[in-house]
C-alpha cells in the first residue's frame, strides 16, 4: 500500500513516523534518472533510524534523515509516500526532490 502525504500535514506525518519506527533497522538509498539511465545507490544497510527533521527555507522544504550517526539531506523535497508491506519487511518512505530523485527509507525486520 502506498500513500502520499500532503505538504500540509507534512510535520504531523514526520512526528508520528518518528515516534512510530524510532530505532528500527533500516536501508536507505537514493534512485536517480538523468539521461533516462535508472541508477541506484545504496547508502547504508542496518543503522537504527533516529528520525527525519524538516526545515522550510525560502518556500522549500529540505528533510535530514537520520540513521545511526549518518545523516542524508534531502533538498527541496516536493512528495513524501509511505509504503506499507504485508509482512513489515519492505515498510517506509520514498521522498521525491525537485532534481528527479528519490530517497527511499526502508526498514528491515
Amino acid at each position: 500500500m502506498s500513500a502520499a502525504a500532503t505538504r500540509d500535514n507534512w510535520s504531523n506525518f514526520i512526528s508520528y513516523f518518528n515516534t512510530a519506527n524510532h530505532g528500527r533497522k533500516t536501508r536507505l538509498g537514493v534512485f536517480e534518472n538523468p539521461a533516462n539511465v535508472v541508477t541506484d545507490y545504496w547508502i547504508e544497510s542496518g543503522l537504527p533510524f533516529s528520525g527525519i527533521d524538516k526545515e522550510t527555507r525560502d518556500g522549500r522544504t529540505n528533510l535530514f534523515i537520520r540513521v545511526g550517526t549518518i545523516y542524508h539531506t534531502v533538498n527541496d523535497v516536493k512528495q513524501i509516500s509511505m509504503h506499507l508491506s504485508r509482512f513489515s519487511d519492505e515498510d517506509g518512505i520514498d521522498i521525491s526532490s525537485s532534481d528527479g530523485r528519490v530517497t527511499l527509507l526502508r526498514f528491515e525486520n
